[in-house]
């Protein structure tokens, strides 16, 4: 049935195909169960009968060798049928003219991938096979192509079999575990199970991601449930991010990006009744990200997490990720700006009045979503001391190394920081209104905790606000408002005092 000639033949000819398929249907998995005649299989007494006489002829050990490689060919044999009958109904005329078609193939594939997998069950009268760990990716590509198959037909159980059999695996992977098999396959295989954990998270985030570029432009099949991602995948994101570290990028930027795309149909949909599990998701993933940024602990130097280590791309994936979310939290936002101050922008070797130009350093592309307060998704009060924090730069620079790229980071970053802190107003002067307050405290803070360079930063930062906001308003710069005029002089004393 898997010859060549027959499968052209299958392609070309459409009522024969229609016929290949049912017959594929029935035939393929069959050895997916041993026949009474399978290795090892048949009676008790038989089978004890083979033992004894393999032991007296001293050809066990060969015998049990060649049984194991009948069932392992079988096992092969399996997963090439699946990919044989997946590529007959993937046509139309097929899934039209028999809408059953791939139910047995996603059984299969379910009972497979489900850790721990078995690629053959031999039933009572044989050995079972279970999947091999490096046979995953392979069969979760099959999976994906399985599932997100267009059918005409209303969805049969097979496909929610299916489906959460690879949330399973995802589960499993995102969380750090690398393998699905028993301890004896582990030994044989003889992999590298971190590699395997990689092509796992690899797999299960394509087709997470398909599943999203299906719900966006298939709403009318939402209805079947097929093209709906699992809740539970989402939920994991935060995880998985930090079980890859900066070691998995490109499936890192993926993951981000299915994670942002499916945020982005909560804020677009909200009246549809399936987003109220999906909106608690979201909320999940925003809870548990911080550590991926940064991790702070009050008093101590935060610790930078795998965020800092990822290429641009990646970075700026997740920061777009969190303008999608529901809301930020304090403690995201606090990580977030440890993380965008570690940086070592490029440039940093430059003069020290060199300006932010297109997004160079990581905190200018924050101060660029912060301007837009995170897409109103952050509180106002929490944008404000996000960009205030950026003004003093990090607070726990204690080499002279340290102190210069503080220097030069907050020197090449304040205008556009102050431009932003204006933005959130109404007008040129209600952005010193909402800042005046944090600026101060955090200058009188800086003071208290020995940070007198960070003081002097966080000082200059507030004169410059006055500044552009007088120029903003076509007013002379030196000649501000009285109620600004006490703040100036104030923070420009700060600044002569370092």
């Amino acid at each position: 049935l898997t010859n060549g000639a027959c499968l052209q033949d299958a392609k070309t000819n459409d009522a024969f195909e229609i016929d290949f398929a049912e017959e594929v249907e029935k035939a393929l998995l069959i050895s997916r169960a041993f026949p009474a005649s399978a290795p090892v299989g048949g009676s008790a007494n038989a089978s004890h009968k083979r033992q004894v006489q393999n032991k007296n002829n001293g050809d066990a050990k060969n015998t049990t060798n060649n049984n194991d490689e009948i069932r392992t060919s079988l096992a092969r044999h399996n997963v090439e049928a699946c990919k044989a009958l997946l590529s007959i109904t993937k046509r139309r005329i097929v899934s039209k003219t028999y809408p059953g078609i791939g139910y047995s193939l996603r059984m299969w594939l379910a009972s497979a991938i489900t850790p721990p997998g078995i690629v053959l069950d031999a039933g009572e009268v044989g050995d079972k096979v279970e999947t091999p760990d490096e046979w995953y990716a392979d069969l979760l590509r099959v999976a994906k192509d399985a599932l997100l198959v267009q059918h005409e037909a209303k969805v049969d159980v097979s496909f929610e079999h299916l489906r959460l059999g690879v949330a399973q695996v995802w589960n499993q992977t995102a969380c750090g575990s690398t393998t699905s098999s028993s301890n004896a396959n582990k030994k044989n295989s003889g992999i590298n199970v971190k590699e395997i954990g990689a092509l796992k998270r690899k797999a299960c985030v394509e087709t997470f991601s398909e599943m999203i570029d299906q719900r966006t432009s298939n709403k009318e099949q939402r209805v079947n449930g097929v093209v709906d991602p699992s809740v539970e995948w989402i939920s994991f994101t935060s995880r998985a991010l930090w079980t890859m570290k900066h070691k998995e990028p490109k499936t890192s930027f993926q993951l981000l990006n299915a994670a942002r795309r499916l945020a982005n149909t909560v804020s677009i949909e909200p009246e549809n009744d399936g987003n109220a599990a999906l909106f608690h998701a979201l909320q999940k993933i925003e809870s548990e990200i911080a550590p991926f940024f940064a991790i702070c602990v009050q008093d101590q130097k935060p610790v930078p997490g795998p965020f800092t280590k990822l290429p641009r791309d990646v970075q700026l994936e997740a920061l777009a990720l969190l303008s999608a979310l529901p809301s930020i939290s304090v403690i995201t936002i606090k990580a977030l700006a440890a993380a965008a101050l570690h940086e070592s922008f490029e440039g940093a070797d430059g003069e020290e009045n060199d300006e932010e130009e297109n997004g160079q350093t990581l905190v200018g592309r924050v101060v660029d979503l912060a301007s837009f307060r995170f897409k109103n998704n952050c509180e106002l009060s929490l944008t404000v001391s996000l960009l205030v924090t950026f003004l003093a730069g990090p607070s726990f620079a204690d080499t002279p190394a340290e102190q210069m790229h503080a220097r030069k980071l907050a020197a090449k970053t304040r205008k556009k920081i102050c431009d932003a802190i204006i933005a959130l107003g109404d007008d040129a002067f209600s952005g010193i209104r909402l800042a005046s307050a944090a600026i101060t405290k955090t200058i009188e803070k800086r003071v208290e905790d020995g940070d007198e360079d960070g003081a002097e930063r966080c000082a200059r930062g507030g004169v410059l606000l006055i500044d552009r906001a007088m120029e903003r308003s076509g007013r002379d710069v030196n000649a501000p408002p009285e109620e600004f005029a006490v703040f100036r002089q104030k923070w420009a004393r700060a600044v002569e005092g370092k």
